[in-house]
């Protein structure tokens, strides 16, 4: 369960870089121009977060369930969940740039439905992860 954890400190502070550069640099300064820019990083950041933490951790199976977990939980909807929490803002009611996301189950995505796409794979991503402990356990 460790691996899981640390993805969601990781998730955390991604969220919280997110908040400072797009909502705090790119929303206050109006540089639409720059988008394609800001997403790209967005993916190389998140590919650093990735990276240093499969550095972490000892065996295969810890990195591989920290790098899934943290890919799945940056991009199936809760990062952005994550992204108006920290920032004490509501979700707003559509969200129709993750309409194209094949992550999100949805569509139109609604702040319900995104809300539901969440829990749905946190269930899921919970469940994987109590069957690879039973398993670990019984080896």
């Amino acid at each position: 369960m460790k691996p899981f954890f640390t993805a969601w400190l990781a998730l955390v502070f991604f969220a919280v870089q997110d908040i400072l550069i797009w909502q705090r640099i790119f929303e206050t300064h109006e540089m639409w121009e720059f988008v394609n820019q800001y997403h790209l990083g967005w993916f190389v950041s998140l590919a650093g977060y990735i990276a240093l933490g499969v550095l972490l951790f000892q065996t295969w199976k810890d990195r591989l369930i920290y790098a899934v977990c943290l890919f799945a939980l940056a991009l199936n909807g809760i990062e952005d969940v994550l992204y108006y929490w920290l920032d004490a803002r509501a979700l707003p009611a559509f969200l129709p740039w993750l309409n194209q996301n094949p992550l999100i189950l949805f569509r139109p995505v609604t702040d319900t439905g995104l809300v539901a796409n969440c829990a749905i794979w946190l269930i899921v991503m919970v469940l994987g992860l109590v069957f690879v402990e039973k398993r670990r356990r019984s080896l």
